[in-house]
């Protein structure tokens, strides 16, 4: 593992998976949760999120350390295991990069409102 890799290229390579090839957006790759012999997950190293569509799980490196650690249930666990593995994990959203110039921010819906008010 060099250097460069995120938390979750980390992560994804500890709990054997393949290198995550470098790219923009989501990759498919195959799913480090279950045994399998097509990629039926995918990661997004730009926002720092993955999923599983065969239905293991979703989210950052923190909730893959969950699912993959018997000890590391809960966030703070998860934290110190990160800490320990794979070096500082981000505390949010990834900085501004070649890769993700403007990351996404969230965005609120409005509220429905009915035509006839």
């Amino acid at each position: 593992m060099s250097q460069s890799e995120t938390p979750l290229e980390q992560a994804w390579e500890h709990y054997g998976g393949d290198p995550i090839p470098p790219h923009h957006g989501w990759v498919k790759v195959k799913c480090v949760i279950h045994d399998e012999r097509r990629p039926s997950a995918a990661v997004n190293l730009e926002t720092g999120k993955w999923r599983c569509y065969a239905g293991c799980g979703h989210g950052d490196v923190y909730d893959l350390i969950g699912l993959k650690e018997d000890d590391a249930r809960e966030f703070p666990q998860q934290k110190r295991v990160a800490a320990e593995k794979f070096g500082d994990a981000p505390e949010g959203p990834p900085e501004p990069s070649a890769l993700n110039p403007r990351p996404r921010t969230k965005t609120t819906k409005k509220a429905w409102k009915p035509s006839w008010i």
